[in-house]
């Protein structure tokens, strides 16, 4: 998996920074999936040497402007571009009637399905089935399943986090060490693939952990909203391996910050450190700080090391 950020920009895009857009890529960027959609992301997009009729999922965290300004155009232009596969656009409550007044009033008709589902009061799609952590599965064509969980933020409008968690990969099996211990092929192979124990006939037990390499532990990660810091994160946003998370402003903007439901970078740094994540990126970085950055940088380093900031085409593989 991968992330590449097309739109790295607060509120209005600038020469260097377009409006917020991530996306998440599976395969090499054979299918990918959308997160937000600012003004002129299909632009970005195509600028990256991307497909859009590849895009299969698009999370929108919020209704802000930067946030969603581009949607109703990438879904007219993946039509107009050979996209007829169902397309899956997750959202806060709102987003069903925005693009539905959007692609009416202009007289939109697109040639796919777009299934759209609004998050409930209580985090949770409607139509998904949760498992008893609360997290639902989705289904990548060419990746192993992503556990996925939204949770409501803190901004001056309905706000989201999406939680995605990898499952985890069973080892490779070896047949050939459970031969040269005499175990015939056949049935058998399919208990040591579990991991179980099976006793052959001489009464020598073979553990199927010793024919299998170790599991590979599948990555969790967090694709933030704009927001406030939370009274209260949840277990799930523990000891991630990545947080992506806006940037709005400096520690001295704290008021600003404050009244415009967004966090400063020292408040997203010591969110970080108190939910033990291994890493964050910075984004949604305001044309304020053009040729100021890396002071942005530097403050949130000072309390969180394994920091990054995002810029437009930056590029993460999540590995």
């Amino acid at each position: 998996m991968k992330l590449l950020f097309l739109g790295t920009g607060a509120g209005t895009p600038s020469p260097t920074r377009n409006v917020s857009a991530l996306l998440l890529q599976f395969d090499q960027g054979k299918e990918t999936w959308l997160f937000d959609c600012g003004e002129g992301t299909q632009q970005q997009i195509m600028r990256g040497g991307m497909a859009i009729q590849h895009i299969s999922h698009i999370f929108i965290t919020h209704l802000h402007g930067d946030h969603i300004f581009g949607l109703p155009g990438l879904l007219a232009t993946r039509s107009l571009t050979g996209g007829l596969t169902p397309l899956h656009v997750f959202g806060p409550s709102g987003i069903a009637d925005y693009l539905d007044h959007s692609l009416k009033i202009t007289q939109t008709h697109l040639r796919y399905d777009v299934i759209i589902e609004e998050v409930q009061n209580n985090g949770q799609f409607p139509s998904q089935i949760y498992n008893q952590q609360g997290f639902f599965t989705l289904y990548p064509r060419s990746h192993r399943p992503l556990l996925c969980q939204a949770y409501h933020l803190n901004h001056t409008i309905e706000s989201l986090v999406y939680v995605m968690y990898e499952t985890d990969k069973k080892g490779q099996f070896h047949p050939e060490r459970a031969q040269a211990l005499g175990v015939p092929p056949g049935p058998l192979y399919a208990t040591l693939k579990k991991g179980e124990q099976i006793t052959l006939p001489d009464g020598h037990i073979v553990d199927g952990r010793d024919m299998t390499d170790t599991p590979l532990v599948g990555k969790k990660f967090a694709i933030f909203g704009d927001s406030r810091p939370l009274d209260y994160t949840p277990p799930f946003l523990h000891y991630l391996d990545l947080i992506v998370h806006e940037a709005t402003f400096s520690q001295d903007q704290q008021p600003l910050a404050k009244l415009s439901g967004h966090s400063t970078t020292a408040e997203v740094a010591y969110m970080a450190r108190s939910l033990q994540a291994s890493q964050l990126i910075l984004t949604h970085v305001s044309t304020r700080y053009t040729n100021q950055e890396e002071s942005l940088l530097q403050e949130t380093n000072s309390i969180f090391p394994e920091v990054t900031l995002a810029r437009d085409f930056s590029e993460f593989v999540i590995q």
